[in-house]
């Protein structure tokens, strides 16, 4: 993962193993955005929404107040921006 920041906004770039980019979350105070970027279409939610029992969960990253988390693995796996409480 990279982080970015300019002009008070911060952008997440996630990459894959190999580096290609697969998604980029911008953050503006308590605001969240996804940018189009990358080769697949990776689903980012601001919040988790209902998953199988089974999914596993990953705290990719964890900032000041909020963490990207992964549901799943591979092309079926969930995104989603997870603000603390």
């Amino acid at each position: 993962m990279y982080i970015f920041e300019r002009d008070g906004f911060s952008y997440f770039q996630i990459n894959d193993l190999n580096g290609r980019v697969e998604a980029i979350i911008g953050k503006a105070g308590d605001t969240y955005w996804v940018l189009p970027a990358g080769e697949s279409a990776v689903h980012v939610s601001a919040q988790a929404s209902a998953l199988p029992d089974h999914v596993v969960r990953v705290r990719i990253y964890r900032g000041s107040g909020f963490s990207l988390v992964r549901y799943g693995r591979g092309e079926d796996a969930s995104w989603a921006v997870e603000v603390d409480s």
